[in-house]
């Protein structure tokens, strides 16, 4: 039937002999018809429904003059039963295959299969070559992208969270979040807070469920990392701040802000009052820097032991109880680490005229609260010095009735070794150029 013989035309199937003549008789019966029909360019002039066809190749060229997709100068797009692939000047940019849903793109740089997404490496660093996360309003807002390096052979993956423009504050945030049990989070996060007015640090942060710091350094990379809240003064020892940090600002924590000058401290305790809304942060009385009524400004921490430019030592000054310096000479130093404090003292009588006394059992307050409940706890070694003549031992003391610190000689003149408070007189008479020396330390 002359349908059959149309459809192997469209099919592009050869025709017998026989139907070759049915053809021809068809077309001499039809010639009237035919010469009547329009010729036409373009399908959709026919139908916009053709229904289901079956071809070789779809070929869509840039040029029509070279329509070959096996052309090294082919520019276009074509399908087929292998997939449809789009070439420029013949080199495949993308391509879907159909025979393992696999597809190519960026002339073979992204490919996508069974191994998952693979995206070539650059040999430079922050290629173009990477994974990007756009927002509407504000472009590119991050990436992950790889780099290689040659000599020497390295392997580079980085993950970039891009600044915001024209915004003051924390830039940007990159952090690797794990999901954990009870719908709480262990976090690591790099962030960049270097705002528009070239002012703020870089810090690194691993935290447990985003409240509790298991390491955090960053700042200048010296151990320093800025507190991006407003600090006010109270007293020469305290300042307080809007909001409850009490979790934050805990017993060893260092401190350093600017008054005109750099100044370092320790914290010692913070309490919150829930009628002012405020913190209230205490750090360790010394003599060597001290909170001044002024604006505070430029506050950074640190939980490292000894971050950039930490003083060796703090000077202090001794609250005595029956020791009067007078003309002698007095160093009191103390050190901090984490809750820990050592402290060392010593009082040197005047090489002549002597006004240092010792009235009574001697006794001094030490450069912090003790945080025991544990009496006469001994803390610390003594040393009282006859210069020339006698060097006696002793111990330092803790009194937790009284919160001081008990200069104590050691005794020897019986079966036992025993306490004794140090006089005027003991463990020997007082005079110029006698050395007494304190070392110590306490949990506070």
């Amino acid at each position: 039937m002359i349908e059959d013989i149309f459809t192997k035309i469209g099919r592009n199937s050869g025709l017998t002999q026989s139907e070759i003549e049915e053809l021809r008789m068809f077309m001499g019966a039809n010639h009237n018809t035919t010469a009547k029909l329009t010729n036409i360019k373009t399908l959709d002039e026919i139908t916009y429904d053709l229904g289901d066809m079956i071809a070789g190749r779809f070929i869509s060229p840039a040029d029509p003059n070279d329509n070959n997709p096996d052309s090294s100068t082919f520019t276009g797009t074509y399908q087929s039963s292998a997939g449809i692939v789009g070439k420029n000047a013949g080199t495949t940019q993308f391509q879907l295959n159909s025979s393992d849903g696999s597809a190519r793109a960026a002339a073979g740089i992204v490919r996508m299969d069974v191994d998952g997404v693979t995206i070539e490496a650059s040999d430079s660093f922050e290629s173009t070559r990477s994974y990007k996360f756009k927002d509407v309003d504000s472009g590119i807002i991050s990436a992950l992208f790889a780099q290689r390096v040659n000599a020497p052979a390295k392997n580079y993956l980085y993950l970039k969270a891009f600044k915001v423009p024209g915004v003051v504050g924390y830039d940007g945030t990159a952090s690797i979040i794990a999901d954990c049990s009870s719908g709480k989070t262990s976090t690591v996060s790099l962030s960049a807070n270097y705002n528009e007015a070239s002012s703020g640090s870089p810090y690194v942060q691993i935290s447990n469920n985003n409240t509790s710091k298991l390491l955090e350094f960053g700042g200048d990379w010296n151990g320093w990392i800025e507190f991006p809240h407003t600090c006010t003064y109270a007293s020469a020892s305290t300042f307080t701040l809007d909001g409850n940090f009490t979790s934050f600002f805990t017993k060893g924590l260092k401190l350093r802000w600017a008054q005109t000058t750099t100044k370092y401290g320790v914290v010692v305790s913070s309490s919150y009052s829930s009628g002012t809304g405020k913190t209230t942060v205490t750090i360790a009385v010394n003599t060597s820097y001290t909170i001044a009524n002024a604006a505070i400004t430029s506050i950074f921490y640190s939980h490292s032991p000894h971050p950039y430019n930490w003083p060796d030592y703090f000077t202090w000054s001794p609250a005595w109880t029956n020791l009067s310096v007078g003309n002698g000479t007095q160093n009191a130093i103390v050190r901090y680490d984490g809750n820990v404090c050592k402290f060392s003292i010593s009082v040197e009588w005047a090489a002549a005229s002597a006004t240092t006394a010792i009235s009574g059992a001697v006794s001094f307050t030490p450069p912090v609260t003790a945080n025991t409940t544990h009496d006469y706890l001994p803390i610390g070694a003594v040393a009282m010095v006859n210069l020339g003549t006698a060097l006696c031992m002793g111990e330092a003391v803790y009194r937790s009735t009284t919160g001081n610190v008990d200069v104590r000689a050691i005794n020897a003149a019986g079966t036992y070794a025993v306490w004794s408070f140090i006089s005027s007189t003991v463990p020997f008479a007082w005079a110029e150029t006698d050395l007494l020396t304190i070392d110590g330390t306490v949990l506070f």
